[in-house]
């Protein structure tokens, strides 16, 4: 599995998740967006609809400046717990039990991993210096 943000340049295949900076107009496969492998999403999924109702895995997801705002509260808050606790688990409903049980063993097994790609998100949310974003799902 790879967990970690991924430019154009580093991509094999069609099944990524790309965050485009600002409002997409027509084209997909960005050079100045940044992917993330779709097995990898899992782990920020429930941040993505936490943030915006309207987000969805296989379609196209406008991110407007409250809506951002909203999902780097979120990634900064789950970073935070990652870093902060050892036997950090997502609770709550936002998942299926059996998916929230494999996505937690997901974040046991490779924390190191997806708090390195977190960070190289939120970085890169903060950097982007645009208020909105589009997700253009698999």
């Amino acid at each position: 599995m790879v967990y970690k943000l991924l430019r154009i340049n580093e991509i094999g295949s069609n099944f990524y998740i790309e965050f485009f900076p600002g409002k997409l107009k027509d084209k997909y496969w960005n050079d100045n967006s940044v992917y993330i492998y779709h097995e990898s999403i899992y782990v920020i999924n429930d941040l993505l609809k936490k943030s915006n109702t309207d987000y969805s895995f296989c379609g196209v997801t406008y991110y407007d400046k409250n809506n951002l705002e909203i999902l780097k509260d979120e990634l900064l808050k789950r970073l935070k717990g990652m870093k902060e606790d050892n036997n950090y688990k997502i609770v709550g409903d936002d998942y299926k039990e059996e998916v929230r049980e494999n996505v937690n063993k997901i974040l046991e097994k490779n924390k190191i991993e997806i708090i390195k790609m977190l960070e190289e998100l939120i970085s890169w949310l903060y950097s982007i210096n645009i208020d909105e974003i589009t997700i253009i799902g698999i």
